[in-house]
């Protein structure tokens, strides 16, 4: 990052590294969707789900995930055409996607 003080003078900051530990095999499809959705995730386990928030935050869904699933199935077809978030939280890793529905 560029430090710029008001005299014009500079310095750049410290480079860090940062490590990213977090499962890759996460993905939501059709997307755009219309009815019906596919969540691929890790393997489910006791404590994970699903949750489908409006863009402003509000929950609207939340479903548990299999234990033992890799793939768990949303019907989205009662909900208006817009803009949501999908929230994965398998365990430790949770990731959150932006839906668009048709």
């Amino acid at each position: 990052m560029k430090i710029v003080d008001k005299d014009g003078k500079f310095v750049y900051s410290n480079i860090i590294r940062l490590k990213n530990n977090a499962s890759t095999n996460f993905s939501i499809f059709p997307n755009p969707a219309k009815s019906n959705l596919i969540v691929t995730h890790p393997v489910g386990s006791e404590r994970s789900f699903i949750s489908l928030l409006q863009a402003d935050g509000k929950l609207l869904l939340k479903q548990k995930i299999t234990s033992g699933a890799l793939q768990t199935s949303l019907n989205i077809s009662r909900l208006i055409p817009g803009v949501y978030i999908i929230t994965v939280n398998a365990g430790k890793v949770t990731n959150s996607y932006k839906l668009i529905k048709e």
